[in-house]
């Protein structure tokens, strides 16, 4: 599964393994961070992805699972935020302007919303922005599943599963070297073998 943002961020799977992988484009190139915990196939996990500084944090579960120098500044292109991928089942996910605290990030699993909401995303069977905000995406090839909270989207790997919200300044997290948090709840259904695409 991935959730990318405009091109300078994204989260998922790495390819051969459970673990999560978070990506963030820089001035001096692509910085990665991959958890040390593998996500179980079937149960759900919160993942977070936070921009803080000259840093990023990968959370799983709302503890700490990496931190990365990005030894550059991240200025993010336009283009779609859209949440594709691999076989898994996705539920609230939140888009915030602006580095949240560790005890924010663990938060947002009951979930509860600091300041600089941008976009959030519980997908109850649609891809409409609770944030009152308006960035409401369009879904395409998903399936209606139980979720952490309510209900969640589905998706089966193929090319025409996703979610796009359309191109928006306040949807390029860390655009202009500005701090961003990029959360959501994942259940993966099946291990990533592929390429991301987003």
């Amino acid at each position: 599964t991935n959730v990318a943002a405009a091109g300078a961020a994204s989260l998922g799977t790495a390819a051969g393994s459970n673990r999560v992988l978070a990506r963030v484009e820089t001035s001096d190139g692509v910085k990665t961070a991959l958890s040390s915990t593998e996500l179980t196939l079937g149960d759900w996990a919160h993942v977070a992805l936070v921009r803080r500084g000259p840093n990023m944090e990968l959370y799983i579960d709302g503890g700490l699972e990496r931190t990365t120098p990005l030894n550059g500044t991240t200025t993010a292109g336009s283009g779609a935020f859209t949440f594709s991928g691999d076989t898994a089942t996705l539920d609230d996910i939140v888009v915030h302007g602006g580095a949240l605290t560790a005890g924010q990030v663990a938060d947002l699993a009951n979930p509860s919303f600091p300041e600089a909401l941008e976009a959030y995303y519980p997908l109850e069977g649609d891809a409409v922005d609770h944030s009152g905000n308006g960035f409401d995406g369009i879904v395409t090839g998903t399936t209606t599943e139980t979720a952490v909270h309510g209900l969640g989207l589905g998706f089966n790997g193929t090319n025409v599963d996703d979610v796009v919200i359309a191109d928006d300044p306040a949807l390029r997290p860390g655009d202009n070297d500005a701090d961003f948090t990029v959360s959501f709840w994942m259940n993966l259904q099946q291990s990533f073998t592929g390429n991301w695409r987003s």
